[in-house]
């Protein structure tokens, strides 16, 4: 005999109990559904509408990596599975992730380069050079299929084209009047390697910063300087008495 009168209820009038456990899976299975559009099939399984509703999403995502912006001033080189395919000019472009791999290249920006070494002058004196260049990417297909590191190469072909004009030159014209000569036989030569080895680059300007000797050649330099200069004060101070 219940103490309320219903048989249903427990004594304190309250019928809360445990959460039903399959009633909570069928009700995230619903909010689920829900999300793709459609409902569960007879058997508790996702429907046809809501598998296809997931594919739809998942295309979304793949057609969006695939959107990207050329500006005016760039170019896109395409390779799709490892070879080149197209090189594509400004505007909003669309390539197939995963298949396509795709590097945007500034072909108007001009990108300085710096390079200090020392150098063996042709009557075999030692120079302390600093150069400066200045380039462009104008041949992206080659700049990104045929160099793995432009700074290198640049670097390498810099070295060995001031090396070449450099002992070629006596060092007095390294250090005066000749560094202007010296810059545009370097540029003539440095594209000239940068040709040769298909970089794509294209050299703008080529500046001597600097030519001097090396700190110690400079430091004896110096000595020498003082040491005749001495010599010299002390040969004026001797003549006056030399005459009497």
């Amino acid at each position: 005999m219940s103490w309320n009168g219903n048989d249903n209820k427990n004594p304190w009038g309250n019928n809360d109990g445990p959460p039903d456990i399959d009633e909570e899976i069928k009700k995230l299975r619903e909010r689920f559904n829900k999300v793709f559009g459609g409902g569960t099939s007879p058997g508790g399984g996702v429907t046809k509408r809501s598998f296809f509703s997931f594919l739809l999403l998942l295309a979304f995502i793949y057609v969006g990596l695939g959107v990207y912006q050329v500006e005016q001033a760039e170019r896109s080189v395409v390779l799709r599975l490892g070879s080149y395919a197209e090189t594509k000019g400004p505007g909003l472009r669309w390539n197939p992730p995963i298949i396509d791999n795709w590097t945007v290249v500034d072909v108007v920006k001009v990108r300085p380069h710096r390079h200090d070494a020392l150098m063996l002058t042709k009557d075999e004196n030692i120079v302390d050079v600093t150069v400066s260049v200045q380039y462009q990417i104008t041949n992206p297909e080659q700049y990104v299929l045929e160099i793995r590191n432009a700074e290198d190469s640049l670097a390498q072909a810099t070295e060995s084209s001031l090396r070449h004009v450099v002992g070629s030159t006596i060092m007095d014209d390294a250090l005066t009047t000749g560094r202007e000569q010296i810059a545009v036989e370097v540029k003539e030569r440095l594209q000239g390697y940068l040709d040769v080895y298909e970089t794509g680059l294209q050299v703008v300007i080529v500046n001597i910063e600097d030519s001097s000797p090396p700190d110690q050649v400079q430091e004896l330099l110096m000595m020498l300087l003082r040491l005749e200069r001495m010599k010299l004060e002390r040969e004026i101070k001797q003549k006056p008495m030399q005459t009497d």
